[in-house]
């Protein structure tokens, strides 16, 4: 993950690969299991090159294929649902980006 992400995160710990702390809201987006593309705007809680948690207003499923939209810095994630469970104020979404995150669109 480059610097071009700093103005949303920071510094929060390490792991396999390093972690920050991602206090903005996200855009998520993800086909259910109708073949409907949904959308929420959710709050993020952390973020690394290979993965992401957040809080939703709404569930999605283990194993779905996600977008996650960073709306600072516009950069767009791929990746899938590796765990989801309520809690309050919403449910607890793990994502994991095998790809990991790309550079801002635009060159932003």
């Amino acid at each position: 993950m480059q610097d071009e992400h700093a103005d949303d995160l920071e510094i929060t710990e390490q792991r396999r690969a390093q972690r920050f702390s991602l206090s903005s809201d996200v855009r998520l987006a993800w086909t259910d299991g109708e073949g409907m593309i949904q959308h929420v705007i959710a709050k993020g809680c952390d973020l690394s090159d290979g993965g992401a948690s957040l809080v939703s207003p709404v569930p999605v499923a283990t194993g779905a294929a996600v977008w996650l939209e960073l709306r600072k810095t516009r950069v767009l994630a791929e990746g899938h649902v590796r765990s989801c469970r309520s809690t309050a104020p919403g449910h607890r979404i793990g994502l994991e980006f095998p790809g990991g995150i790309p550079d801002p669109i635009d060159g932003q």
